[in-house]
């Protein structure tokens, strides 16, 4: 029986509540197969029709009943599974409501775990994530020989619709951020191989404490079993695990190799996706060429254009203070800064250093966060290179543009989220490239 019958079996007639239908493709791909095996499906979310355009027009004609601008208490006492979007708290009150009742939460990614029989390379860490796990889809795609498959937290995908498509041969590659694998750790299940990037300080809006906030990545590996493999950062080492463990770091990447994208944190990413390759057994000569010629992903360190001999570089999805010190560390020309936005109770002295160090001028976008880096970047001794607070995107690249001499870097690395001025990140990063494109 494969995935997808097994799946249809159990939830035909069944009443499904998906709490948040989200903009980035896992809702509407929860949504999708949920209702194709004839569940009976409720989405809830608090963003409105309009707000939820795109993905409503993806739902249209499946028998799907939507409470939009809401969530209501009886929709989360009547059903027999609540899909947690991984945006929403965990601790939500109607999900603390629903669990007094001993109404079942999941989330997608551990559902499908849960009916995939296809190995699952899982990927973690504060950062690399997508990048590492999009090098690994790359490597497999070539060299395996196996249908592989890309999903998890990467925008565009739908991990439980994949279920679909699964047959008895193939490999599986899933991005798992700390929300993700909350929903592992319910289930008690962890990937075949667990790939552990790195762990930094992030999320501290939503987490009491980093032990918190590590004890959900812990899922990736706490429940492997001794033929399974844990692949992670040689930084973290006291992790225990029943798996096999291969290390890495950023020495592990030769150096006479040169990556095609920037920076040692990607060289870590490379030998992490190195090491993947190695357990998998499959040939390390090629696997370099691969992992070399990788071009990135968008919105990490991605050149937009030159203008003028001026670069822009953008990378939103640089959401922690650690994020843009990598970047800065990564572009090796004169850099005029685009960062600031909204707070994760972060510590920003260290970026306030390098940034007071590395670049000619910052222009900062309004925000609970900015207050906080003004701060660190004064005490670094870099005061003079704020240039303003803008409260408008638009502003705050035309005044770095004029500013910008032939050799220069504009580079959009936030160092905070983007929830007030934007949708989110993507959007602040879709944003910015529509603006580049405009001074062509």
């Amino acid at each position: 029986m494969t995935p997808w019958h097994k799946f249809k079996l159990d939830w035909a007639g069944k009443r499904v509540l998906i709490m948040g239908l989200g903009l980035q493709g896992g809702g509407v791909g929860a949504a999708k197969i949920f209702a194709k095996a004839q569940a009976k499906v409720t989405v809830t979310d608090l963003k409105s029709a309009d707000q939820l355009q795109s993905p409503l027009d993806q739902l249209k004609g499946l028998a799907i009943n939507f409470v939009l601008g809401e969530h209501r208490q009886p929709d989360f006492l009547t059903t027999d599974l609540i899909l947690r979007n991984p945006d929403v708290n965990y601790h939500h009150p109607l999900l603390k409501l629903a669990r007094s009742k001993h109404i079942p939460i999941a989330m997608d990614a551990s559902i499908f775990a849960r009916y995939c029989s296809l190995p699952i390379i899982g990927v973690t860490g504060t950062r690399g994530k997508t990048t590492t796990a999009t090098m690994i889809y790359e490597i497999l795609e070539q060299l395996s020989g196996l249908p592989v498959f890309l999903a998890g937290n990467i925008p565009g995908t739908a991990t439980l619709e994949l279920l679909s498509q699964l047959e008895n041969k193939g490999l599986v590659v899933l991005e798992l951020s700390s929300w993700a694998l909350q929903g592992w750790h319910d289930a008690k299940v962890s990937p075949h191989i667990a790939v552990f990037t790195n762990f930094y300080e992030d999320h501290l809006n939503r987490y009491a404490s980093m032990e918190e906030y590590f004890q959900d990545k812990l899922a990736i590996t706490q429940y492997q079993q001794p033929t399974d493999w844990l692949v992670v950062n040689q930084q973290l080492k006291a992790i225990t695990t029943h798996a096999q463990i291969r290390q890495f770091s950023t020495a592990d990447w030769p150096a006479d190799i040169k990556l095609a994208i920037p920076g040692p944190h990607n060289r870590a990413n490379a030998a992490a996706a190195l090491a993947v390759t190695d357990a998998l057994g499959l040939n390390h000569n090629q696997a370099l060429k691969i992992i070399a010629a990788f071009p990135g992903v968008p919105y990490r360190l991605e050149t937009v254009a030159t203008i003028n001999g001026i670069s822009f570089i953008n990378d939103t999805t640089a959401t922690t203070p650690t994020a843009t010190i990598a970047a800065l560390k990564a572009v090796d020309r004169p850099v005029w800064l685009i960062a600031g936005g909204n707070d994760k109770n972060l510590d920003f002295s260290q970026l306030g250093q390098v940034v007071s160090q590395r670049v000619k001028g910052v222009f900062l976008l309004q925000g609970s966060a900015t207050p906080k880096l003004i701060q660190a970047i004064k005490i670094a001794g870099g005061g003079e290179l704020i240039e303003d607070q803008y409260g408008k995107l638009q502003s705050a690249v035309t005044a770095a543009f004029k500013q910008a001499q032939p050799g220069d870097v504009i580079l959009l690395s936030p160092a905070a989220t983007s929830f007030g001025m934007f949708v989110n990140e993507f959007d602040r990063g879709r944003q910015f490239n529509t603006l580049v494109k405009s001074l062509q």
